[in-house]
């Protein structure tokens, strides 16, 4: 078991925590493929709720459900 880890977003700066891979809250956004590829291109690491919430926000706009 690895734990929680507390990380930097390097998009936002903020400060958030992450379980890798335990059942990450993470794991509970849907994010359209594209979107998960050009994170993962960007980004060397995770980015925080926040952030990736706006991915998960164009995959269902507010008030269309999903």
């Amino acid at each position: 078991m690895k734990g929680e880890t507390i990380k930097k977003c390097p998009e936002c700066g903020q400060f958030f925590s992450c379980l890798g891979d335990e059942d990450c809250w993470c794991e509970k956004l849907q994010i359209h493929k594209r979107d998960l590829v050009f994170i993962l291109e960007k980004y060397k690491d995770c980015i925080c709720p926040d952030c990736l919430g706006k991915f998960a926000e164009k995959q269902f706009p507010t008030g269309e459900g999903g």
